[in-house]
Formats: structure tokens, sequence, C-alpha cells
């Protein structure tokens, strides 16, 4: 029979090995200038989100440089 230690080791190796399945890393780099839609002007110190398409949370966030980049 198995120590009550031994079976909460095995379950959080369980559910490390389950949340690590469920959550692959991926580096993704986006690159360009924000400006605005009708005169083409950068817009400088725009901040810029990344939501997750499946249930709108934030994933990423930035701001832009006074040239817009």
């Amino acid at each position: 029979m198995l120590s009550n230690f031994t079976r909460v080791f095995l379950l959080m190796i369980c559910c490390n090995f389950f949340i690590s399945l469920r959550a692959p890393s991926q580096e993704v780099s986006i690159q360009g200038v924000l400006s605005n839609g009708e005169t083409n002007e950068p817009l400088p110190y725009a901040t810029l989100i990344v939501h997750d398409s499946a249930d709108s949370s934030m994933v990423s966030n930035a701001l832009t440089e006074v040239d817009g980049s």
C-alpha cells in the first residue's frame, strides 16, 4: 500500500504533466507601426493589448514608441 506522501507526490506529478500539456508555450513576435487610419500619422505611446480569442483574456501588452513602432 502506498503512503499518503507517495500518493500526494504522484498526484502532483500527474497534475503538472496535464497542465503542461494543456498550455504549450509559443513565442511570437509582432512588429510594425501603429498609425491613425484617417490621417496616417503614427500613434506615439499607444497601448497594444493581445487577447485570447477563446475567452478574451489578455495574453500580452506593449506600448508603442514615439514613432508608433
